[in-house]
Formats: structure tokens, C-alpha cells, sequence
């Protein structure tokens, strides 16, 4: 029985140094990133994932597919095998 899998866009505010931002950075079109601390930037963003669906779903599948690289199990399990084997 396989588990649906299903997202929602992701939006950081922050610094461009924050882990958040810098994971934005290496996954681009995962997310939204508002590196200033302008709330009207943050605004903007976030009337354009409301009035853009089609932007607010890439932004979605995107961001499931980052993470599965990151977290999917079979992906952990290999880089957690890697670091025992490692040592």
C-alpha cells in the first residue's frame, strides 16, 4: 500500500546565512526565499503564492522531491550505512 505523498510551498524568511536559506539556495526552485528583512518583500511573496496556483504547486512537488533526497528512507539508510562503514 504505498502513502500519498503531498506538499506545500515553502516560504523562508530570513537571512541569506540561516540554514533555511542556505538549503533554498541549494535546492533553487524548492522554495520561496525573502533574504531581507523588508516585510513588504515577505508580502509580495506571499500574495504571489496565493493568486499563482500554478507557482504555489511547482513550488510544492518541488519541495517533496528535495526532500525526499535529503530524508526518503532508503536514502538516510544508505548515509547512515556510509558513516558506520566509515569509521
Amino acid at each position: 500500500d504505498r502513502l500519498a505523498t503531498f506538499g506545500l510551498p515553502i516560504l523562508i524568511w530570513g537571512p541569506a546565512y540561516s540554514s533555511a536559506a542556505r538549503w533554498s539556495i541549494e535546492n533553487p526552485g524548492a522554495a520561496v526565499l525573502v533574504a531581507t528583512p523588508d516585510s513588504a518583500a515577505l508580502e509580495r511573496e506571499l500574495q504571489r503564492l496565493l493568486a499563482d496556483e500554478a507557482h504555489a504547486e511547482r513550488l510544492a512537488r518541488a519541495g517533496v522531491e528535495a526532500g525526499k533526497r535529503y530524508f526518503e528512507l532508503a536514502v538516510a539508510s544508505d548515509r547512515f550505512l556510509q558513516s558506520v562503514c566509515a569509521t
